[in-house]
């Protein structure tokens, strides 16, 4: 009985509301960008992470009002070249310095799945991978029509 007297003891903390931030994602339509521009600037960024890899193609940013916050890229030789159940989509974000944040990757296996028990509607899955953290998220679209 004496942990629950410890317990009851403690002080309450009250939840504050956090306040919401936008920001602004922009998937750019051509392969010419700054960040990509220059000598050698693709092994620099090899160089600052471990997780960007020589099949990666950088194709949009992140503003959090004027200032850019990160950089996002997809493996280009595993989406682009793979065949049927062999292609794999995988968006990883990185910060400005190309330190890793976090990585997102369509499952092609559970998304079929998903979209053969929702009677053909398309119902994606992916699995997010954070920085920082031990957990693996999964995300699952529902189907508009469930049976």
């Amino acid at each position: 009985m004496a942990f629950d007297a410890a317990l009851a003891s403690a002080e309450k903390t009250v939840a504050t509301p956090r306040k919401w931030r936008r920001f602004k994602v922009d998937l750019w339509a051509t392969d010419i960008n700054t960040t990509e521009l220059g000598i050698l600037v693709h092994t620099r960024h090899e160089a600052a992470s471990d997780q960007f890899t020589k099949d990666m193609e950088i194709i949009g940013q992140i503003r959090d009002g004027r200032e850019r916050t990160g950089l996002i890229a997809y493996r280009k030789e595993l989406w682009k070249d793979g065949k049927d159940m062999k292609r794999r989509l995988v968006l990883k974000l990185f910060s400005e310095g190309m330190h890793w944040k976090g990585t997102l990757e369509l499952m092609m296996g559970r998304s079929l799945q998903l979209s053969v028990g929702a009677k053909g509607v398309p119902v994606s899955a992916y699995s997010l991978n954070l920085a920082r953290q031990d957990q693996m998220v999964q995300l699952e679209r529902s189907a508009q029509k469930w049976p």
